[in-house]
């Protein structure tokens, strides 16, 4: 395995571990679970990008994993940072979360107006969202919020230009919703 395939994979485990050590983190593992995700440089393909096999999940309050991070383990979460990264390559590392808040200067998307001929096509909803977003902003948004429908749980997307800053942002989001609703 050449050096650049050996760090993103280090780099994507420094942001795993950071994750499930944070107190709350299985606070925000979805049902769909959480991954977390991190791209070679100029990636194309989903085996370029690095992910959580079998993802982050919970048990008795505790977020953890049971593999360690592998190129092609990430499906979904492979496709949004390859769709970003069309648009910004510096954008490389992702994390989603449930949906708890809508965090200020997101970008928000109704999944409920979503063209018909993308609901039927399996796997293009990530595509959409970047694209959706980038028609609106001009830009990829690092934080964004997927409104869920019949059948697609709602969540939060990260993104960063390392996982470690994807898994920061989403723990600062966490911390000041946290503050706020507990008065």
């Amino acid at each position: 395995m050449d050096d650049v395939r050996v760090k993103v994979l280090k780099q994507l485990k420094e942001a795993a571990d950071y994750f499930v050590n944070y107190v709350h983190a299985a606070d925000l593992i979805p049902e769909i679970r959480t991954n977390i995700v991190y791209a070679l440089p100029e990636a194309k393909s989903v085996d370029e990008v690095a992910g959580i096999p079998g993802r982050v999940t919970k048990a008795f309050g505790r977020a953890f994993y049971c593999m360690e991070p592998a190129f092609g383990a990430s499906d979904h979460m492979a496709r949004l940072i390859l769709a970003a990264m069309r648009y910004d390559g510096e954008l490389r590392g992702a994390i989603n979360v449930r949906l708890f808040t809508i965090p200020e200067g997101a970008y928000v998307f109704d999944r409920r107006k979503e063209p018909e001929e993308s609901r039927k096509k399996e796997g293009g909803t990530m595509q959409l969202i970047i694209d959706a977003a980038y028609g609106e902003l001009g830009r990829v948004p690092e934080v964004i919020v997927d409104t869920g429908d019949l059948g697609k749980e709602p969540g939060i997307y990260v993104l960063g230009r390392t996982p470690l800053e994807a898994v920061r942002k989403v723990i600062d989001i966490y911390e000041g919703w946290r503050r706020q609703s507990l008065g």
